[in-house]
């Protein structure tokens, strides 16, 4: 993996692994078309998915550890994200983990940081976007009002309804058809 000129990391050697074909069951029935991912992470086999329905997107990008052109692409026009925002790495770097641990997740096949997710933002097209959750919020390594922070002067925010998906609190069913009423739902213990 390597960084190119824009910060993103790129593939440097050709990913020689057979791409798997097998639907998973019922999945026909989720989406008129699913694209599904597999990526480097410290996890065994970490996916990333984009479904589409009629004329909608949903992505679900968490345990990315880096970003690449790939994913930016795969990724944009998106009418709603579910996007990892794991951690802060000072925090990660002051917290109770072992350092073997805080090598493994804040390394590039770990977690977001909250700025990684920001600059997967800034890259990717969100032109569509109309609700973007902030996931994989670490208990340990971050807090909402960090990732937050970290979306102040995104260029989409204020059409864009943001929801914080914390451990504790999750997040609703949505719908993608009705109309956005709020632009900022915060859903935080």
């Amino acid at each position: 993996v390597c960084k190119n000129e824009k910060g993103l990391h790129t593939v440097c050697k050709k990913d020689k692994s057979p791409e798997r074909k097998r639907k998973p069951r019922g999945a026909e029935n989720v989406a008129d078309r699913r694209r599904a991912d597999s990526l480097r992470l410290d996890a065994r086999e970490p996916v990333q998915f984009c479904l589409t329905h009629n004329d909608l997107k949903l992505g679900v990008l968490t345990d990315l550890g880096s970003i690449t052109p790939h994913v930016v692409q795969a990724f944009s026009g998106c009418d709603a994200l579910v996007l990892e925002f794991n951690h802060d790495p000072q925090m990660l770097a002051d917290g109770p983990y072992p350092y073997a641990v805080k090598k493994r997740v804040g390394g590039d096949f770990g977690h977001l940081t909250n700025a990684q997710a920001r600059q997967f933002l800034d890259h990717a097209d969100t032109a569509r976007l109309k609700m973007l959750f902030v996931a994989h919020i670490s208990q340990q390594n971050n807090a909402p009002e960090l990732a937050d922070a970290a979306l102040s002067g995104w260029s989409d925010l204020a059409s864009c309804q943001v929801i914080y998906a914390t451990q504790e609190t999750g997040f609703e069913w949505c719908d993608l058809r009705e109309p956005t009423t709020s632009l900022e739902v915060a859903a935080q213990a």
